[in-house]
């Protein structure tokens, strides 16, 4: 099978890429900088140790550079490749810090971009096509049972980012109605895990990712709060975007890829003091700032049983099984946090 991702060196992008190569699949990355092992090709660290680990797997890789907002070039590399599948991850996620700032790129990217996807998509009639949203669409809101249902909670996004994506959801299941196109929409929840890293146009790194990196260079974390969430654990968020390209038929058009679970950061806290056992942590005192950035107040979990019930996806790592493979894969990976460190 031919899969091509954009936004192939993003933190998404990386992870699926590799499930894919894994399996032996040809994967056709899109983004702004290629993903090559060549020394000689100027990139960040992580996307060099991407393209080190991705050659030596089983799978045909082909990476591209290419804006999104060049609709001719889009269109030109899905007919020269014809993929079987598409999955839709380019975003530009800026936080509250940039929102004013980056309206117009969150805008061009998130909208026009996916737009250029879209009709390059239905002129080569792909099998499926997979466009990444984000829980945030939902706001900050309470769900109507407890979890946060694709068809029982109406999105409310209050930040340029999550109006961004949600326009760009109504964007494709317009184009899969108007054009009998096989267009699904994922909301991924809150991830973190192997191939995160500050990309430059992903404005806010989990707070799991912050933690995990003042652990590894011997430094104390004060935590700013409880931070119960369902995280998601990348490799997890690649296999629930894998069975959804697999799947025979997919009997929705929107589906929430989580885990359906929930742990604090101070569970993982738990987990990098067992690993590293310099490292010590606290949560923040009343009115005491933290020393990572956590964002937002929570929202409700995602319900997952849409996904389950139509591909048989289900979260494999829950906290414990995630420290374990992500302090693995951290050092299996030096390369990866030559540009990292501080």
């Amino acid at each position: 099978m031919s899969v091509l991702i954009t936004g192939a060196s993003g933190f998404i992008g990386l992870n699926l890429a590799e499930a894919l190569l894994e399996r032996g699949e040809e994967v056709i990355l899109l983004s702004r900088r290629r993903i090559v092992a060549d020394p000689n090709v100027d990139q960040p660290a992580p996307l060099r140790a991407a393209g080190r680990i991705f050659s030596a797997l089983p799978g045909q890789v082909h990476s591209l550079s290419v804006d999104l907002l060049d609709g001719d070039a889009v269109s030109r590399v899905m007919a020269e490749y014809r993929p079987e599948a598409i999955v839709h991850g380019a975003a530009a996620t800026p936080g509250a810090g940039r929102e004013v700032a980056d309206a117009r790129m969150a805008v061009e990217v998130n909208i026009l971009g996916t737009l250029n996807v879209l009709e390059a998509a239905r002129k080569v009639s792909p099998r499926r096509v997979i466009s990444l949203s984000s829980g945030s669409v939902y706001g900050e809101r309470n769900a109507a049972s407890g979890a946060l249902d694709e068809q029982a909670d109406v999105p409310v996004p209050d930040s340029v980012y999550s109006i961004t994506k949600h326009a760009s959801e109504r964007l494709a299941l317009r184009w899969r109605t108007l054009w009998d196109l096989d267009v699904v929409v994922g909301r991924v929840g809150t991830v973190f895990g192997p191939w995160e890293w500050p990309t430059g146009v992903r404005e806010t790194i989990s707070p799991v990712f912050q933690l995990t990196r003042l652990a590894l260079n011997g430094k104390s974390a004060v935590v700013p709060v409880l931070g119960k969430k369902d995280w998601i654990y990348s490799r997890d968020i690649a296999n629930g975007i894998v069975a959804m390209i697999d799947a025979p038929k997919l009997g929705h058009p929107v589906y929430n890829i989580g885990p359906g679970k929930q742990w604090t950061l101070l569970d993982w806290c738990s987990m990098l003091a067992s690993e590293f056992p310099g490292f010590a942590y606290r949560l923040a005192e009343r009115g005491e700032e933290g020393s990572i950035f956590y964002g937002t107040k929570d929202r409700d979990p995602f319900a997952t049983a849409r996904l389950t019930e139509d591909t048989g996806f289900k979260a494999a790592y829950d906290v414990d099984a995630a420290a374990a493979d992500y302090f693995r894969w951290i050092k299996s990976t030096p390369d990866f946090w030559t540009d990292l460190e501080g």
